[in-house]
């Protein structure tokens, strides 16, 4: 397989052997008494993380990342608010 998508809300995993085939095929992996659960209350906003933090990522590790690998950093959600989560 070369490209593996799963799609919110449906038991199915889609998949295709090329990057080039447009067409996905689909695969029911879950077992049938597999209950599939929805949150009920989804989050308002990504959470973030503190912005020295960011910027100390983005001065010592992003010289090592590819550029494809930057990107993520660079647009990361900051906020003021963060609790690390136990």
């Amino acid at each position: 397989m070369s490209v593996i998508q799963l799609r919110r809300g449906s038991r199915s995993m889609f998949f295709k052997l090329t990057h080039a085939d447009a067409h996905f095929n689909e695969l029911d992996f879950l077992l049938t008494r597999f209950e599939l659960k929805v949150p009920s209350v989804l989050r308002p906003h990504d959470r973030g993380i503190e912005e020295a933090k960011k910027n100390d990522i983005i001065k010592k590790l992003c010289p090592f990342m590819p550029l494809s690998r930057r990107a993520f950093w660079c647009s990361l959600h900051v906020s003021d608010v963060v609790e690390d989560e136990e």
